[in-house]
């Protein structure tokens, strides 16, 4: 479906810049559709869905049969590129009318089984559209997020040095040094990576400080 849509935008790009358009994108563009509606929709006991994987055979591949959600949203996007392109074309409604079929099945499937409430989507359901939960994360590997050191503390367990009263009343204003690009008045670094380790209940959280003034992701293996 991918494939469709970008083989259908690049002729509607040559087209809109009045280059030459090769006879055989229109074509490409509509075979991919219907080869991946044909061996990816509805393939396994007819539930509506398509299989991520398919093998040479165009049969659904175990283990990659379940239903992502990216991969209808290709095929709503490669739909409505293929209508668009045969109507330029000049081709009749009734010509399109498998196309609009097909456009509002995959929209009635993202809302009947992947739309939970607005603004929220399920990622990836099984090969019958059951909940799938997703994949554990490999030994060694981690998630990671950033926070923001707080002014007086940072989670690294480092305070901010007193200031000097006798170096900030003798010295004057012009010749105290000023904080160069890159560092932080509040403490070594200005912001830390909380990594969260394995995850689930017995996760560990560590704080490294960084030492550029930089948003960094560090991965605590």
């Amino acid at each position: 479906m991918q494939l469709a849509r970008f083989a259908l935008q690049v002729r509607a790009g040559l087209r809109s810049m009045g280059w030459d358009v090769p006879d055989y994108l229109l074509e490409m563009g509509t075979e991919l559709f219907e080869r991946a509606r044909v061996d990816g929709w509805r393939r396994t006991g007819g539930a509506p869905g398509f299989s991520t994987g398919v093998n040479d055979q165009g049969d659904p591949v175990p283990g990659e049969d379940e239903h992502q959600q990216w991969v209808v949203c290709e095929g709503v996007c490669a739909a409505v590129a293929v209508r668009r392109a045969m109507l330029d074309d000049g081709h009749r409604l009734d010509e399109v009318e498998h196309f609009e079929h097909c456009y509002r099945s995959f929209v009635d499937y993202i809302h009947d089984y992947l739309i939970t409430q607005p603004g929220r989507w399920i990622r990836r359901l099984g090969p019958n559209n059951e909940a799938s939960n997703p994949p554990s994360p490999r030994a060694g590997t981690s998630t990671t997020r950033s926070r923001r050191c707080s002014p007086s503390a940072c989670p690294c367990g480092r305070r901010r040095p007193p200031r000097s009263r006798e170096a900030s009343s003798t010295t004057p204003r012009s010749r105290r040094p000023t904080r160069s690009p890159g560092t932080s008045s509040a403490c070594e670094a200005d912001r830390v990576i909380v990594a969260v380790t394995g995850g689930g209940p017995g996760a560990s959280v560590r704080a490294r400080p960084l030492v550029a003034h930089a948003w960094c992701v560090h991965v605590v293996g």
